[in-house]
């Protein structure tokens, strides 16, 4: 058990590889899997279906709310690389209230990636005056969604800017 996270966590994994692991997951109780690690390794493998049902699992049996939110912020990713736009909208509301973030959201599954970054620099520089108080979580999500939206939109420089930027605040993130 304690090296099924390790394979999972590994991005070279297969499709077929991740999903017979979590195959073997769902059928085996006793056997389980950090959740932070099924859904990276799910969306690294495309191995989009095993990870939904081994996150919607983790989610009915999680009493934590932390925990939960960080479910369905995985959830959502996966439901969206299947064009699920009805359910990530709904996870979207269990995870911010935020009616902002949610219009965002729903600007950038319809296409509008302009739009979609607008509204999260909007957000940004709401929380930045302190007229919003998001959670680390919220946070990350909307850079997630900010950052997939500006790679939609081709705007390489402004995202290059960004990781110079974010890799000169933390050293540690440079591998030599």
């Amino acid at each position: 058990n304690s090296t099924l996270p390790q394979v999972l966590q590994d991005a070279q994994v297969s499709y077929d590889v991740t999903q017979a692991l979590h195959n073997v997951l769902l059928k085996e109780d006793g056997l389980s899997v950090p959740a932070h690690i099924v859904g990276p390794s799910s969306v690294a493998s495309q191995a989009y279906h095993g990870g939904i049902m081994l996150l919607e699992r983790v989610l009915t049996k999680t009493k934590r709310d932390g925990v939960a939110r960080e479910v369905v912020a995985d959830l959502q990713k996966l439901y969206k690389h299947l064009g699920e736009h009805d359910i990530v909208l709904q996870l979207v509301k269990d995870i911010s209230s935020e009616e902002r973030a949610q219009q965002a959201v729903q600007a950038e599954l319809r296409g509008d990636y302009g739009a979609a970054v607008k509204m999260y620099e909007e957000l940004f520089d709401l929380e930045e005056i302190g007229q919003l108080a998001p959670t680390a979580l919220e946070t990350e999500i909307w850079q997630e969604n900010r950052t997939v939206c500006l790679r939609n939109l081709c705007m390489w420089d402004v995202l290059a800017q960004e990781i110079q930027q974010y890799v000169a605040e933390d050293l540690s993130l440079i591998h030599i």
